[in-house]
Parts: C-alpha cells; sequence; structure tokens
C-alpha cells in the first residue's frame, strides 16, 4: 500500500521457507563457490514483486534476494509510482542507476501492459548476468563537518556465485568483470544539517550527524551474504 511501508525482506524470507520448490537444495549461506545456471536448484522459480509503497527492511530484502537469485531464482520488480527504484534494481541484480529490463516502474493503468512485457521475456529471455557478491571497504568519514557531506567506500573485489547464460536471441548475459568494470566507489550522504552562520562559542558549539539512505540513490545499499 502506498500509505504503508512494504517489507519485501520478510516476503522473500517466508518463500524461501515455504514456497520455492527445492529450496531444501539451496548452497548454504556463505558459500562462494561458483555455480552454473544449470545446476542451481532455483533455475526454474520466478517471483514477480509488485510494490507501491517505501520499504522499511531494505537490508533483508536485499540479503534474501541476493541468496535467491545465487541459487538460480529470476526475481522481476513493478514498482508502481517508482518510489525506491534504485532499490528495487538492485533487488533483481541491476545496478541502481543503470537499465534493467527485469525492473519495470508504472503507473496503476499500465500494469497490465507492464506484466505481459515480463511473460514475453519469460518466454523468451535475455541472457542472464552472472550473480556476484561484492567485498566492499568501510566507509570514510564524513567530508564535511555540515552542509551535506559524503561518505566513500570503495571495491576491493568480488566473486562469482552464479554463471552468465545466453538468451533466446544469442545475447549472453554479463559476467561480474563486465558488470563491475565502472564501479569503483559508492557514495551516502552524511552530515545533511545546514551549516551554523553564527556557531556557539567553541565550549557549547554542537551538531548532528546522520546518513541519508534514499533507496532513490545510485549505489547506496549492500547486501550481506
Amino acid at each position: 500500500p502506498t500509505s504503508r511501508k512494504a517489507h519485501p525482506g520478510a516476503a522473500l524470507k517466508f518463500m524461501r521457507e515455504n514456497v520455492y520448490p527445492n529450496h531444501d537444495r539451496f548452497v548454504r549461506r556463505g558459500d562462494t563457490t561458483t555455480l552454473s545456471v544449470e545446476n542451481a536448484a532455483g533455475k526454474d522459480t520466478v517471483v514477480i514483486m509488485v510494490n507501491s509503497g517505501s520499504v522499511s527492511d531494505s537490508a533483508l530484502a536485499l540479503e534474501e534476494a541476493l541468496y535467491a537469485r545465487r541459487n538460480g531464482v529470476t526475481i522481476f520488480s513493478l514498482d508502481i509510482g517508482e518510489r525506491s527504484s534504485g532499490f528495487w534494481k538492485q533487488v533483481v541484480g541491476c545496478r541502481a542507476g543503470h537499465r534493467c529490463l527485469k525492473y519495470m516502474s508504472a503507473l496503476n493503468q499500465e500494469l497490465l501492459e507492464k506484466v505481459g512485457t515480463m511473460v514475453k521475456n519469460l518466454c523468451e529471455p535475455d541472457g542472464r548476468d552472472a550473480v556476484c557478491l561484492e567485498e566492499w571497504s568501510e566507509y570514510t568519514a564524513c567530508s564535511k563537518p555540515c552542509g551535506i557531506g559524503l561518505k566513500t567506500s570503495t571495491l576491493k573485489g568480488h566473486k562469482t556465485l552464479l554463471t552468465t547464460t545466453n538468451g533466446a536471441n544469442g545475447i549472453k548475459g554479463r559476467t561480474c568483470e563486465e558488470q563491475l568494470a565502472n564501479i569503483k566507489t559508492k557514495q551516502l550522504l552524511c552530515n545533511t544539517k545546514q551549516c551554523n552562520r553564527h556557531p556557539y562559542p567553541a565550549n557549547t558549539m554542537h551538531h548532528s550527524s546522520h546518513t541519508d539512505g534514499l533507496p532513490s540513490g545510485a549505489n547506496e545499499y549492500t547486501a550481506a551474504y
């Protein structure tokens, strides 16, 4: 619902525990062995997530989505109103700021058309991109004490969890190296409070600091595994 926050993480966890066929044959969590799609227990499972509200459990959702995709599950997202596009693109396995065939935004009147497009993509699938486990450094200190600064994390490396496939059109999915070729850093807003033009005396001056992790940002979420 648009008036309440959605819980996609809880939904994906429930599906893993109660709905996915062959979930008992999924590789265990933390196992970073490279797996081919042909040998993935969830390769024939498709999840379509429809959401029209903001998200309350983004960390859990990304963790569950990565684990599902790592085991071959295909996830589509239909985002009504485009409130959290960056987040939902990452759920389905795309970079937040890039074009993504498994993510679609729509108005209510466009739902049937968008669902039809998803069905077509299922019947004539594009090549499946590899599923990658990314390793990031800790975030740096905020670049500014106030007035909107940035905290930066650097990509240290990656591991391929699930390999690529060829699509019905002959186009092969992208490897982890191809997906991360131009990805070096990710950033978060911090210390967004306006700077005080008339500061208090040194012994009483103070400021508040917080991190702004909006779902629509380019690279604001890192999935645990």
